[in-house]
């Protein structure tokens, strides 16, 4: 990202992982997972960075909760 003057602001990265290299609850999935982060602001000489497990397990994310009337109701 650069500032209004055109030079160099921030820099962010994700960082990714083999679904079986990770939890082993990942393993076989064949989804990569994104589990750390980095967000370097160039002009303040400063940097962020976290890591988190992700797990793929669809019984976390069932289709009930895209549907636009779930999505209106969980959005107030």
């Amino acid at each position: 990202t650069y500032d209004r003057k055109g030079d160099l602001w921030k820099s962010w990265q994700i960082g990714q992982a083999h679904p079986d290299h990770h939890l082993p609850k990942n393993k076989g999935t064949g989804v990569a997972i994104d589990d750390s982060f980095t967000m370097i602001d160039v002009q303040a000489m400063h940097c962020t960075t976290g890591q988190f497990k992700g797990q793929v397990d669809p019984s976390l994310n069932p289709a009930r909760k895209f549907t636009v009337q779930n999505l209106r109701a969980s959005g107030r």
